[in-house]
């Protein structure tokens, strides 16, 4: 009876081994958590959660600031590429070197590539042009940029919309450091359009509101749209837009 019961008794102390053993690989390989490990992917699945109930909160603030749309989307679908820097001087754009928010005088694209990294998340902004290609086409479809950017009719229909995208950028960027994101970065559009005309090569005037364009730093717009799921409709009857990005972090 007694060996019985010892036998019994090693029996189950080598289950509990063997059991021990197997859960001790297991965890190794990850297929258990232990409780240290549990309590880090509450943290993170809680964290992942408020980041996604911010990201709305902005986004839905942004439109009841002006914004035609707004979305979300993850850094790391934000395109980067730099035949856009190419762009700027071939052929060379006529803010090329005369604006402190144009290249070359922000930060290199390489730079900028390894900023982008440590950042989560972004919001895309556009906000809309209030007339169609095809009436763009109509109305200064044979005249030069240079006669047309002084004229207050293209000023109204066009420049203007670049410039209300400035302080929608600010309300996003004030509501998403209240929410304890202070990294977060406003981009706009185009070259900056807040001063009738760039102070440069004098100090800029407004240092704190100037912001540099999506375009650059290097981000292919168009990509990064189409990730976003608000793509830009470059046909006959699509509306223009310009588009603004937030990083959040």
């Amino acid at each position: 009876m007694q060996e019985g019961q010892e036998v019994m008794s090693n029996t189950i102390k080598e289950k509990d081994k063997a059991r021990h053993t197997a859960n001790s690989r297991l965890k190794e390989r990850g297929r258990i958590a232990s409780p240290e490990s549990e309590k880090r992917q509450e943290i993170q699945e809680a964290q992942e959660s408020n980041i996604k109930s911010d990201l709305a909160l902005m986004c839905a603030r942004a439109k009841e600031v002006g914004a035609l749309a707004a979305a979300p989307i993850l850094a790391q679908d934000v395109v980067l590429d730099e035949r856009v820097r190419l762009k700027c001087w071939v052929p060379r754009c006529a803010h090329y070197d005369q604006n402190w928010m144009c290249p070359p005088h922000v930060i290199p694209f390489s730079e900028f590539k390894e900023i982008l990294g440590k950042y989560s998340h972004a919001i895309l902004i556009q906000v809309e042009i209030p007339v169609s290609h095809s009436e763009l086409n109509e109305a200064y479809g044979d005249k030069d940029l240079s006669e047309l950017y002084p004229t207050e009719d293209y000023q109204k229909k066009v420049k203007t919309p670049f410039k209300e995208l400035y302080p929608i950028l600010d309300k996003i960027e004030s509501l998403a450091f209240s929410l304890g994101y202070h990294f977060v970065a406003g981009l706009a559009a185009g070259q900056c359009q807040i001063c009738p005309k760039c102070a440069y090569p004098d100090p800029c005037p407004i240092p704190f509101r100037a912001r540099p364009s999506m375009e650059a730093l290097g981000i292919d717009v168009f990509e990064t749209a189409q990730r976003a799921g608000l793509p830009i409709d470059f046909g006959v009857s699509g509306k223009p837009v310009c588009v603004g990005l937030v990083l959040v972090s």
